[in-house]
């Protein structure tokens, strides 16, 4: 039997092949965009590891890019104090009619949950994280996606 040895943040993982590992996804706040780019208005705060200043953009979106077959397991958008009463949610688009669907949502720094487990198909849909009602003073300053492959 061959074992695959790698470092995770629990310390020495032992995969087995055709077995599932956890794998992560993240982005900066500096990922999300506006709306109406060209009249919200936002400042990337780059000096500050990337994250997003919100002023007067009510919604924003940071596309998402998983592997295929990705099992998507949990998620969470972070920012300050201020942004925790707003929500965020996770969007699959179907590209044959770009309908979009609803995989996960909860308010910012809080984990989504799911009804199912959501299996990536990259040939089908596309994703994307989108923030409801952001107000001046709200930031962002990144998210995480877990999901097994």
């Amino acid at each position: 039997m061959i074992s695959i040895f790698r470092r995770s943040r629990r310390g020495i993982d032992n995969e087995q092949p055709g077995k599932k590992s956890l794998k992560i996804w993240s982005c900066a706040g500096t990922n999300f965009t506006s709306e109406f780019p060209a009249t919200n208005d936002k400042e990337h705060d780059f000096f500050a590891i990337g994250k997003l200043k919100i002023t007067t953009c009510p919604y924003i979106m940071a596309p998402v890019m998983l592997p295929q077959s990705a099992e998507i397991i949990r998620i969470r958008v972070i920012g300050n104090a201020a942004a925790s009463s707003r929500s965020w949610s996770l969007r699959r688009i179907a590209f044959a009619d770009s309908a979009t669907t609803q995989v996960s949502t909860a308010n910012i720094n809080s984990y989504g949950s799911f009804v199912k487990n959501e299996i990536v198909d990259n040939e089908k849909q596309g994703y994307s994280l989108f923030c409801a009602t952001m107000a001046s003073g709200d930031e962002i300053w990144g998210a995480i996606i877990e999901y097994l492959i």
